[in-house]
């Protein structure tokens, strides 16, 4: 498992780990920051998730006030644009390699 936490930056670090995703298929934790990704990754927040599913990964977001885990269809990759993206401040994001 790879946990990343780095206030915006995560595109930046997900760029750098390319061949040890492709090399070990890591299940990924990390913070999800819409406004984040815009001003320090330089990133539309869409754009960024886009590279996890076409990397082969599904994606659930850790809803701590609800107490569950939502998984957004891996196959839909626009399923999160406005009801997540637009209301989301901050989130954890978690990615599993779909096998």
């Amino acid at each position: 498992m790879v946990k990343l936490d780095i206030e915006g930056a995560e595109p930046r670090a997900w760029q750098g780990m390319q061949d040890f995703v492709r090399r070990h298929r890591p299940v990924l934790l990390f913070e999800f920051s819409p406004e984040l990704l815009r001003v320090t990754g330089h990133i539309e927040p869409a754009a960024f998730l886009d590279k996890i599913v076409d990397a082969g990964y599904a994606l659930y977001l850790l809803s701590m006030m609800a107490k569950r885990v939502i998984f957004l269809r891996a196959g839909t990759k626009y399923c999160w644009r406005r009801s997540v993206l637009d209301a989301c401040i901050s989130i954890w994001q978690l990615c599993q390699p779909k096998l």
